[in-house]
C-alpha cells in the first residue's frame, strides 16, 4: 500500500500520515505486538492480522519514506525490540523473524541519516548474539555489510564496532559471506595482526579467497576458450 509513489511523494500524505504512523510505532502497543510476534514466530502460532499490519506495513512505510529523518525517534523502541529478540533462544537452522529482517533494513536506512544516533543506541550490539544466523539469511547480509561499512566511515564508528568485538565475528563469517571482506578490511588494524590466532585465521581466509579467485578465472577461461587452429 505505502509503496505507491502517490503516497511516498505526496507532501499532504506525509504531513498527515507520517506523524500518525510514527506515533503508532512509538506507542507501548508496538513493543507489545513485537514481543508477541517474535515469540509466536518461534512457536509457529497463528499471528494476528493486526500485528502484521502494524509491524510490517508501518515499518515498510518508514523504510521507504523520503522523510526518514523524523523516524529517528523510533530508535529507542527498535532497541527494546532487538533486546527482546536477543533473549529468545535461536537454533542455527531457525529462520530469522521477518520482523527482525525489516528492522535491520530500516536501521540500514537510518544510519545514512545519522550514524551517531545508531552508535548511541548501541543497535549493532544486538546483531552479535545471533550474528551467524543473520549472515546466513538471504537478502540480509548485504544490509548488514552496508550498515557496518557506513558506521566504519567515522573513527568513532570504527572504534565502537571494534569495542563490541566485531572483528572476531566478521572474521569467522567471512569464509561464507564475501560481502564481509569490505567491513573486515576497514575494521582490522596492525595490532590485530600480532594476535596469533587471528593472524592465522586471516591468512587461511586469504589463501582460500585466492584459490577461489583462480578457480573462478580458470572456469571462465575454459568457458570462453576456442580452437586456436580454427580460422579467425
Amino acid at each position: 500500500l505505502y509503496s505507491y509513489p502517490i503516497l511516498l511523494n505526496n507532501s499532504i500524505v506525509h504531513k498527515i500520515l507520517t506523524p500518525c504512523i510514527i506515533n503508532c510505532l512509538n506507542s507501548p502497543l508496538f513493543i507489545q505486538l513485537s514481543t508477541e510476534f517474535l515469540r509466536q514466530n518461534i512457536t509457529s502460532d497463528k499471528i494476528n492480522i493486526r500485528s502484521i499490519f502494524l509491524l510490517f506495513t508501518c515499518i515498510d512505510y518508514c523504510t521507504k519514506s523520503t522523510k526518514i529523518t523524523s523516524t529517528l525517534q523510533l530508535l529507542p523502541s527498535i532497541n527494546k525490540i532487538l533486546h527482546i529478540w536477543c533473549e529468545i533462544p535461536q537454533n542455527s537452522d531457525d529462520d530469522i523473524s521477518l520482523l527482525i529482517v525489516r528492522l535491520i533494513t530500516f536501521i540500514n536506512q537510518l544510519v545514512l541519516v545519522n550514524k551517531e544516533a545508531i552508535i548511541r543506541e548501541n543497535l549493532c550490539a544486538s546483531l552479535l548474539p545471533h550474528f551467524e544466523i543473520l549472515c546466513q539469511t538471504p537478502n540480509l547480509i548485504d544490509d548488514i555489510a552496508s550498515l557496518l561499512i557506513t558506521i566504519c566511515s567515522t573513527k568513532n564508528g570504527k572504534r565502537h564496532l571494534r569495542h563490541l568485538g566485531f572483528v572476531q565475528h566478521i572474521l569467522y563469517e567471512t569464509k561464507r559471506c564475501v560481502q564481509l571482506w569490505h567491513p573486515l578490511a576497514l575494521l582490522i588494524t596492525q595490532h590485530d595482526l600480532y594476535q596469533t590466532s587471528l593472524f592465522k585465521r586471516l591468512i587461511h581466509l586469504l589463501i582460500q579467497r585466492t584459490i577461489n579467485i583462480f578457480q573462478s578465472l580458470a572456469t571462465t577461461s575454459n568457458d570462453t576458450s576456442f580452437d586456436s587452429t580454427s580460422p579467425s
